[in-house]
C-alpha cells in the first residue's frame, strides 16, 4: 500500500554529517520514495535556511522523488514563546495535509500539539504519528555541562517531554536507551530500529592516507591532551614517518593553537590544523587522507561519527561509551578508554595492522526493518 508520509524537521536532513539524525533521516525517506510512497519533508525552521539554500536541497530532493516543503507560519498572531507557537501552527498545517504516517524528532517539540489533538480526539484519527528520539535539550544541555537558563529553556523542556509521553510510537536508535524510555514513558510503544547511513561502503582504494588525525574540538581540552600525551609516548622513529593533523572546530581565540605549538616542539614531525566546522568536509577529508582517525567526544555527536566512519571507508579508532561500543562488529580493536597507555598502544597496532571495521549492523536488514514499520498501521 502506498502511503503518504512526511518528516517534520527544523532543519534539512543532510545526506553527508555528524549528525546522525540528519543523515539517518536522508537515508530513511529515499529508502520509502524508492519503495514509491509519496514522501515530503516539512521544514519548520525560524528563518536562518536561506532561500537559495532550500532551493538547492528542493533540488536535491526532487531528484530522489521526495518534496521538500518550507510551510509559511505567522506566528505572530500568537503571543506565546516561539516553541510552542511554531509547535500549534503546525498542528494546524498538518491537519490539512492528509498524511498517513507523520515522523517528528522530539528536540523543539514540534509534535506536541498535533500529538495532544490526537489524544483529544481532536485530529489524526487515521494518521500514525511517530517520534524519534534523538536526544532533546536536556540532554544537550547535560552534554555540555549546562543547566536551563530561560523559561523558554523550561517550556521547550515541557514540550519535548510530553511529546514522548503523548506519542503513540517512539522510535530510538540506540538498543540501550530502549528500557529507559520504556520505563519513563509507560503508554504506547517504543522500538529500536537501526539507524540508517547515507554513506557508501568504500573502502576508498587508491588514496594516499598518510595523515594520523586527530578529531576533536581544537582547544586545550582533555581529549587534546591525550592525544598528544599518546604521541610523546610513541617511538621517535614512529612519529618521523608520519603526518599529524588536527582536525575539527577550532577555540575562537585559538588557544588550542599555541598549546599545539608547544608541544609540537617534541615531536620529529610535521603538524597540520585544520580547523573546519563543515562536517561534510571533514568525512570526505578522512576518507582520502587519513592513515587513522582518532575520534574523540569532543567532536559531537560521536556515535553519528563512528557510524560514517564504519560506512565510508575510514580507518579509525575511537573513544568508548555505551552507545558507540554497540556500534562495530569488533569493539576491541577500535575503542580505547581515555588512558595515554590505551591509546599509544592501540594507535602503534592499528597503524601497523591497517582494515576496515566493520558495522555491527547489517543495513539492509536495518533498512528492511524501517520499511516494513511503514507497512502496517497503528492509528484509529
Amino acid at each position: 500500500m502506498i502511503k503518504k508520509i512526511c518528516l517534520v524537521t527544523t532543519e534539512i536532513p543532510r545526506p553527508y554529517t555528524w549528525d546522525a539524525h540528519g543523515a539517518h533521516f536522508s537515508a530513511l525517506l529515499t529508502a520509502l520514495a524508492q519503495e514509491g510512497h509519496d514522501v515530503s519533508i516539512a521544514l519548520v525552521d525560524s528563518g536562518e535556511t536561506s532561500v537559495r539554500e532550500v532551493e538547492n536541497w528542493q533540488a536535491f530532493y526532487h531528484a530522489r522523488k521526495i518534496n521538500l516543503l518550507r510551510p509559511s507560519f505567522d506566528f505572530e498572531k500568537i503571543q506565546a514563546f516561539v516553541d510552542a507557537t511554531r509547535s500549534y501552527c503546525l498542528f494546524q498545517w498538518l491537519r490539512t495535509m492528509n498524511y498517513d504516517v507523520v515522523h517528528f524528532a522530539e528536540r523543539a517539540g514540534l509534535a506536541y500539539y498535533s500529538l495532544l489533538a490526537r489524544h483529544q480526539g481532536l485530529a489524526f484519527e487515521s494518521t500514525d504519528l511517530v517520534v524519534n528520539i534523538v536526544g532533546g535539550l536536556a540532554r544537550l544541555k547535560a552534554s555540555i555541562g549546562e543547566v536551563f537558563s530561560s523559561e523558554s529553556d523550561i517550556v521547550v523542556d515541557f514540550l519535548e517531554h510530553e511529546s514522548c509521553r503523548l506519542a503513540p510510537l517512539r522510535v530510538t536508535s540506540t538498543a540501550w536507551e530502549k528500557s529507559a524510555i520504556e520505563k519513563a514513558f509507560p503508554d504506547g510503544d517504543t522500538a529500536f530500529l537501526s539507524p540508517l547511513s547515507s554513506v557508501d561502503d568504500d573502502d576508498a582504494n587508491g588514496l594516499e592516507r598518510d595523515s594520523l588525525v586527530y578529531c576533536g574540538h581544537i582547544s586545550r581540552n582533555d581529549d587534546l591532551n591525550l592525544f598528544c600525551d599518546a604521541i610523546d609516548a610513541l617511538p621517535p622513529e614512529e612519529i618521523a614517518k608520519m603526518k599529524i593533523v588536527f582536525l575539527g572546530p577550532a577555540d575562537p581565540a585559538e588557544a588550542g593553537f599555541s598549546y599545539l605549538a608547544s608541544r609540537a616542539r617534541r615531536w620529529n614531525a610535521n603538524y597540520n590544523i585544520v580547523s573546519t566546522k563543515d562536517r561534510s568536509e571533514t568525512l570526505s577529508f578522512l576518507r582520502a587522507r587519513a592513515r587513522l582517525a582518532v575520534l574523540f567526544p569532543s567532536l559531537g555527536n560521536l556515535a553519528a561519527a563512528i557510524t560514517h566512519c564504519l560506512h565510508g571507508g575510514v580507518h579509525f579508532i575511537a573513544a568508548r561509551d555505551a552507545e558507540s561500543a554497540e556500534l562495530a562488529a569488533d569493539p576491541s580493536e577500535l575503542f580505547f578508554e581515555s588512558t595515554c597507555d590505551d591509546l599509544r598502544s592501540l594507535i602503534a597496532s592499528r597503524l601497523v595492522k591497517i582494515k576496515n571495521a566493520k558495522p555491527k549492523v547489517d543495513r539492509e536488514a536495518a533498512r528492511k526493518a524501517w520499511i516494513e514499520l511503514h507497512s502496517g498501521s497503528r492509528s484509529g
